[in-house]
């Protein structure tokens, strides 16, 4: 069809049936991850460094069990 283009409505549905299939694994995880996606982007912290490197190693694993890859880390701490 001439005209398509990946739609965020469609990476949305992708992405939540995703989550959905590791809830019961991590739920505390995926419920962050879903309060915290908008579109394709990842906005989250945590209340600690170690806090939020865990987190950012959980959502990498999660994702890329879907075959998709989070970059452009970034960080107001230093460490």
């Amino acid at each position: 069809m001439f005209g398509l283009a990946p739609s965020p409505f469609l990476l949305s549905g992708v992405i939540e049936h995703h989550l959905d299939t590791w809830e019961a694994h991590e739920p505390h995880v995926v419920a962050q991850l879903q309060k915290s996606l908008y579109v394709d982007d990842l906005i989250s912290g945590g209340t600690t460094v170690e806090e939020t490197k865990e987190l950012k190693e959980q959502a990498i694993e999660i994702f890329e069990d879907a075959i998709f890859t989070l970059h452009k880390w970034q960080s107001s701490e230093p460490k």
